[in-house]
C-alpha cells in the first residue's frame, strides 16, 4: 500500500506544519496533505547538517564520533535518494573521506557503519562505499566464535554477545549476498547470514514476549535486559532481507512478530513509541538517544516488503511522525527524545532518530528504500571525469546518483568525445557497460576504440531525468596491451542530444 496523499496549495501546506497533529487516519487510507512529509524532511534534514562540519565532514554529537554519525548518514541518504539533490551526495562523500578505515574495539560501532555504506552503495553504485563495507564485515567475521555456540563478541574485551552487534553483522551479511554474491558454500555472505540468524534465533536473545532482549550473560542465557527500541528495529531489516534471498515469507512472519510487540505494548497513550527505559527516569550517556531511529528504520523497511497485508505499520509511522513534529519541535526544528512531547533538550541524537522517521514517511510515499540494489560485479571500473577529454567537454557533479567524484556534460555537438585508455592482459573481446543519464530523451553515440567503428550508432535510451542512470553493453575487442576507447558525438553517423557519461566498467 502506498501512503496517498490528496494535493493542495502551499499556503494550506505551511499551514498544516505549524498545526496541532491531525486527526487519526483509518489503516487502509492515510490521507495528508500533498508535500507535508517532504516538506518536513527538507526543513529536518536542513537542521540535521548543522551538526556536520562540511570542511571535514565531522558530526557533532552527544556520544563524540563514535557510532551516531552513521545514523545521521542514514538519514541524509534517505533524503539523497528521494531528491537526487547533490548537496547531500557531497555531505556523504566528505563523511566517508573521514570515517572511511575508521573501526573500533566495539564491533557494533563498526556494524553501524558498515550498513550506512551499503545504504550508500545502493543510491550512488559507487564501489568506494561497497569496498569499505565489504573490508569491514571481513574485519567483524574474526570476532566470531564457538562461545555460546556463536555470534560475535560485543567489543575486544570478548566479554559479552549481545543483540545489536550481532543483528547488524545479520543486516550486513544478507545486504552483502545480494549486492556481491560470492556463492553459498562456507564463508560466503549466503553462509554468514544464515548461520547468524540460526544462532540468534536459537540463542534465547527473543524472549517469549517477541521482545529482544539485549544480550547474553555468562551462562550464555537471555540476560533479561533492557529491550531497547533499537534491538527491536534492526533485526527486523535483517529478516526482510533474508525473506528478500528466499522468498520464505516465514521471516516476515517473526518480523511481524517482533514489531508488533513493540507497537503494541513499547508505546504511550496513542501508539506513540517511547524507549523502555530513560524516558520517566533519567539515563547516563547519550546513546539511548537515537535508539529510536533505528526502530523506525527496520518497521519502514518491513513495511516496505509487505504494504497490502501491514497497513497499520503506515499508520503507526505517520502517527508517530505527527506526534514528534506538532508536540516534540523546538523554535529551529530540532527534534526532541520523547515524542509524545514535550520537546526537552534536544540534540543531534534526538533529531537524527526522529529524522529518520520523517525521513523515512517521506521515502516510502516516493516508494521506499531500494529493494533491487545494483549487484556488483568482477569488471574494472573506469570514471569519465578521470578519462581524456576531447573538443572542451567538461565534467559536472549537479545530478546526484553518479559514482566517483562526477560526470561527463555539455555534450551535444561534433568534435566532442571522451577517450578511455585501458589495458588489457591478453587479446580478448571484452563487454564494455556504459553508465549514464539521458534526462533530454533519447541519445546516440559512436562507439569506437583502437582506430575502428564498433557501433556507428550506438542508442543511448532516454532515462527520464538527469538523476537517473542506466547501462548499456557493447562487446569491443581489445588488443594485449593498451587499448583506447571512444565514446563520440557525430553527427554525419548519427548522433544526436545530450548525454552524461558517469564511467564505464570493462568485464
Amino acid at each position: 500500500m502506498r501512503l496517498s496523499f490528496i494535493s493542495t496549495a502551499m499556503v494550506v501546506v505551511m499551514a498544516f506544519l505549524s498545526c496541532q497533529q491531525s486527526p487519526a487516519q483509518s489503516s487502509s487510507s492515510l490521507l495528508q496533505l500533498q508535500g507535508v512529509p517532504e516538506d518536513r524532511d527538507n526543513l529536518a534534514i536542513t537542521r540535521l547538517l548543522n551538526f556536520n562540519d562540511p570542511n571535514t565532514g565531522a558530526w557533532i554529537t552527544p556520544t563524540g564520533e563514535a557510532w551516531q554519525p552513521a545514523l545521521a548518514l542514514d538519514a541524509v541518504i534517505n533524503t539523497l535518494q528521494r531528491t537526487g539533490n547533490a548537496t547531500y551526495r557531497t555531505v556523504l562523500d566528505t563523511s566517508f573521506a573521514r570515517y572511511k578505515n575508521r573501526r573500533s574495539p566495539s564491533y557494533d560501532d563498526d556494524g553501524w557503519y558498515l550498513n550506512t555504506w551499503l545504504r550508500a552503495w545502493d543510491v550512488t553504485s559507487d564501489v568506494k562505499f561497497l569496498d569499505e563495507a565489504k573490508a569491514i564485515f571481513s574485519g567483524l567475521t574474526n570476532q566470531w566464535d564457538s562461545t555460546c555456540g556463536g555470534g560475535l563478541w560485543w567489543s575486544s574485551a570478548r566479554d559479552y554477545k549481545n543483540a545489536i552487534t550481532n543483528e547488524l553483522f545479520l543486516l550486513a551479511a544478507a545486504k552483502l549476498h545480494r549486492r556481491s554474491p560470492n556463492g553459498t558454500g562456507a564463508g560466503s555472505y549466503y553462509d554468514w547470514a544464515f548461520k547468524t540468524w540460526n544462532w540468534f534465533n536459537n540463542s534465547g536473545m527473543i524472549n517469549a514476549s517477541n521482545f529482544v532482549n539485549d544480550g547474553l550473560n555468562s551462562a550464555c542465557q537471555n540476560n533479561n535486559g533492557t529491550t531497547w527500541t533499537y534491538n527491536q528495529g534492526v533485526i527486523l531489516g535483517a529478516l526482510v532481507e533474508l525473506w528478500r534471498i528466499n522468498g520464505n515469507r516465514g521471516y516476515l512472519f517473526k518480523a511481524e512478530q517482533i514489531a508488533e510487540a513493540t507497537i503494541n505494548n513499547q508505546v504511550y497513550a496513542g501508539g506513540i513509541l517511547k524507549e523502555p527505559a530513560c524516558e520517566t527516569t533519567s539515563c547516563g550517556g547519550g546513546d539511548h538517544l537515537i535508539f529510536k531511529g533505528p526502530f523506525v528504520q527496520g518497521l519502514a523497511r518491513l513495511y516496505n516488503a509487505d504494504r497490502g497485508n501491514k497497513p497499520a505499520y503506515a499508520t503507526f509511522l505517520n502517527n508517530n511522525a505527527n506526534s514528534v513534529w506538532n508536540t516534540s519541535r523546538n523554535g529551529n526544528n530540532t527534534l526532541g527524545f520523547i515524542w509524545k512531547g514535550p520537546v526537552g533538550s534536544p540534540d543531534m541524537a534526538t533529531h537524527t532518530a526522529a529524522t529518520l522517521l520523517i525521513g523515512g514517511v517521506a521515502l516510502l510515499n516516493a516508494g521506499g528504500e531500494i529493494t533491487n540494489p545494483p549487484v556488483a560485479t568482477n569488471g574494472t571500473f573506469y570514471e569519465a571525469e578521470n578519462a581524456t577529454l576531447r573538443g572542451g567537454l567538461g565534467t559536472e557533479s549537479i545530478y546526484a546518483g553518479y559514482s566517483g567524484t562526477g560526470y561527463v556534460a555539455g555534450w551535444n555537438a561534433d568534435g566532442k568525445w571522451v577517450d578511455f585508455t585501458v589495458n588489457s592482459s591478453t587479446a580478448r573481446t571484452a563487454t564494455v557497460i556504459f553508465r549514464y543519464a539521458a534526462g533530454a530523451g533519447n541519445a546516440s553515440r559512436l562507439v569506437f576504440a583502437n582506430g575502428a567503428d564498433i557501433v556507428a550508432n550506438q542508442s543511448f535510451a532516454g532515462t527520464g531525468g538527469w538523476g537517473n542512470y542506466a547501462t548499456i553493453s557493447v562487446n569491443i575487442p581489445l588488443n594485449a596491451g593498451s587499448n583506447t576507447i571512444s565514446l563520440i558525438y557525430n553527427s554525419s553517423k548519427g548522433s544526436n542530444n545530450w548525454l552524461n557519461l558517469d564511467r564505464i566498467e570493462v568485464k
